[in-house]
C-alpha cells in the first residue's frame, strides 16, 4: 500500500464532513415538487374536461356511425330469397364476411412478399 496521500482527495473528504444547509434546500425542494403536483392536477382535470367535453360533442354521431355500419356490414351480398338455405348460409352472405376475407388475403400476400 501507498502511504502518500493526494491532498485533492483529502480536501474533498474534508468538505464531506461540513453541514449542509439541509431545511432550506428541503424547504425549495418541496415547494417546487408542490408546485409541479399541482401543474399535474390541473393539466389531468384539464384534460378530463376536454374529453367530457368532445364526448359530449362526437358521441351522437359515433353512435350513429356504428349504427351505419352495423346496417352497412350486415348487407347480403347475394339476395337467396327467404329459403331456410338463404338463413343457414347469412353468416357467409354478407358484406363483413367479404371484408374479413379481403383483409386476410391481403394479409397473407403481405407476409408471402415482405416477410
Amino acid at each position: 500500500m501507498n502511504d502518500e496521500r493526494d491532498p485533492s482527495l483529502q480536501i474533498l473528504f474534508a468538505s464531506a464532513d461540513e453541514p449542509l444547509e439541509g431545511t432550506a434546500f428541503s424547504r425549495t425542494v418541496m415547494v417546487r415538487v408542490e408546485a409541479m403536483r399541482r401543474r399535474r392536477l390541473y393539466a389531468r382535470f384539464g384534460f378530463f374536461l376536454a374529453v367530457i367535453g368532445l364526448g359530449a360533442l362526437v358521441g351522437p354521431s359515433l353512435i350513429n356511425l356504428a349504427g351505419l355500419a352495423t346496417v352497412g356490414l350486415s348487407t347480403t351480398v347475394i339476395d337467396l330469397g327467404s329459403s331456410v338455405f338463404a338463413q343457414a348460409l347469412l353468416p357467409l352472405n354478407n358484406v363483413a364476411t367479404l371484408l374479413i376475407l379481403a383483409v386476410a388475403i391481403l394479409f397473407g400476400a403481405y407476409r408471402k412478399v415482405f416477410c
